[in-house]
């Protein structure tokens, strides 16, 4: 039976946290104003507060509201004394720190590359009205569906832009386990378009995508992810076949990784591998054979840790990438080995203001045609979440990666991508959304260099938990040593998200 999740199995409570229980009862406000009068004399009992509960802005006028929220959100009351002292291990405090610090079972459990931790654009978004699901069991069922209407002004990215309109029907769907050790995860997600004129310019992304954690000690635990992605390559990409008139060539990429984690004291370390493999399928087939590749990957990262919220950490990475074919368009095979060393300071995910990592580095991809260059490069990378007050938080990101290309004389690209997004709570329901990035790609070995600055701003209302509408601008200028590659593109589109 299918049941709205308001409070997900935790550890025990310590008696300081009475005040909470109490709240679920009719008279819990009296008892709380009591309690806080005796602990706190000189303070008056807050009848209206504006605070970070649980990563989430939350606006409230008395402190029966407080208690209502405190029940679906469960977490410590800042005004309650705490009568003994915390015995409790960091691990079992995590749940009921605020803002979480990660270890909540309603959120994401299992993140086998600490740079992709999802948990940092989670603190970042803080959600006015939080996704409780429907418990199954020992599982939490989370289901979000967006409608929107779109207009874009450049179909097919090219200099002159022809305008169309489309729907987008979205869904994803996760399935999380809510277990005292070890987790499951199933994510899926599904991407549709449909425009009224360019029919060939349909979208049809899928993504499966099943993570699991083995807790082996307190201090040993394996991640694993196993995923299937499809999605239609762009039309601006250097290395795409085919016309206008023709469907776009659908890329499937399939992932697996895995991690073992071990902490030694302040000293953790990660040994992790992956396998990818990435082909071009349906409309050029014959043309992409030499597009399709598999890499390996190996990694070993160590970090020491100040404190939670503060460790530097240094990392190695090889790879090792394989080609089906040899490339028509030079003969050459693009088959390569690289290495990756990066350095860093990591600022975990329980800070109150400031989560994620950032590194720099050096890389470096040597293909096996000793007629091609060697591509190497400085990397910067990040995934930085700032929250300046609990209503405006900024998110950073940054990467630099190693592509593939097809391009005469080339073994591969350099790309770089920088971006910072400012989020702000006009009100309690409303949130604004706006940033901008910025994206190079050369290619080494060819004389082509490419450059592009997006500007994006969202708008979203909140009618409850399972409701919202929404607004979203995108404008892109696209910009290549190539004149004829040049372009600018905008879509603006409106839609409504329905949730459980």
């Amino acid at each position: 039976m299918l049941s709205s999740n308001r409070r997900s199995h935790a550890p025990h409570r310590p008696h300081g946290l009475y005040c909470d229980l109490h709240n679920l009862t009719l008279a819990g406000p009296l008892i709380c104003a009591a309690h806080h009068l005796v602990a706190n004399p000189s303070t008056p009992p807050q009848t209206n507060w504006l605070t970070l509960n649980r990563g989430t802005v939350v606006h409230g006028n008395t402190d029966a509201d407080a208690g209502s929220e405190r029940a679906s959100n469960p977490g410590p009351d800042n005004n309650s004394a705490v009568l003994e002292p915390d015995t409790r291990s960091q691990r079992d405090r995590d749940p009921f720190e605020s803002p979480p610090a990660g270890h909540d079972p309603r959120y994401f459990q299992i993140e086998v590359d600490p740079l992709n931790d999802r948990r940092t654009r989670q603190f970042f978004e803080a959600d006015p009205y939080q996704h409780l699901g429907w418990r199954l069991g020992s599982f939490i069922l989370y289901q979000e569906f967006d409608i929107a209407p779109a207009w874009q002004s450049n179909v097919f990215l090219e200099s002159s832009g022809r305008a169309d309109w489309r729907a987008d029907l979205n869904s994803e769907t996760r399935l999380v386990s809510d277990w005292a050790n070890h987790a499951v995860e199933l994510r899926m997600v599904h991407d549709r378009s449909f425009h009224r004129a360019f029919t060939n310019e349909n979208d049809a992304g899928q993504l499966y995508e099943l993570r699991g954690r083995v807790d082996i000690s307190k201090r040993t635990n394996i991640e694993a992810l196993a995923s299937r992605g499809i999605q239609q390559e762009s039309r601006n990409s250097v290395d795409a076949s085919g016309s206008a008139s023709q469907p776009r060539d659908d890329v499937v990429t399939d992932r697996i990784n895995v991690a073992l984690n071990h902490r030694f004291n302040r000293l953790s370390l990660q040994l992790r591998g992956g396998h990818s493999a990435t082909n071009y399928e349906e409309t050029a087939a014959a043309a992409n054979t030499s597009r399709d590749v598999k890499t390996n990957t190996a990694a070993l990262r160590l970090q020491w840790e100040f404190r939670p919220t503060f460790s530097v950490f240094g990392e190695f990475e090889r790879d090792d990438r394989r080609h089906r074919a040899v490339t028509s368009t030079d003969g050459l095979t693009r088959s390569s080995e690289g290495e990756r060393y990066r350095a860093g300071v990591a600022l975990g995910q329980t800070g109150e203001y400031l989560r994620g990592e950032a590194s720099v580095g050096y890389g470096v991809q040597r293909p096996d045609a000793v007629a091609l260059s060697e591509t190497d490069a400085f990397l910067v990378d990040a995934n930085v979440a700032w929250r300046i007050t609990p209503l405006t938080s900024v998110l950073l990101n940054a990467s630099t990666s190693f592509g593939e290309t097809t391009l005469a004389g080339a073994a591969g690209s350099i790309d770089r991508t920088t971006g910072v997004t400012v989020r702000h709570a006009l009100r309690q329901n409303l949130m604004g959304e706006a940033g901008v990035s910025y994206g190079t790609q050369e290619y080494p070995g060819n004389t082509l260099s490419e450059r592009n600055l997006t500007f994006n701003t969202n708008v979203e209302y909140s009618l409850n938990r399972h409701a919202a509408l929404f607004s979203r601008y995108e404008h892109i200028r696209f910009r290549s040593s190539d004149a004829t590659r040049d372009y600018n593109a905008s879509t603006l589109m409106f839609g409504a998200r329905i949730r459980n």
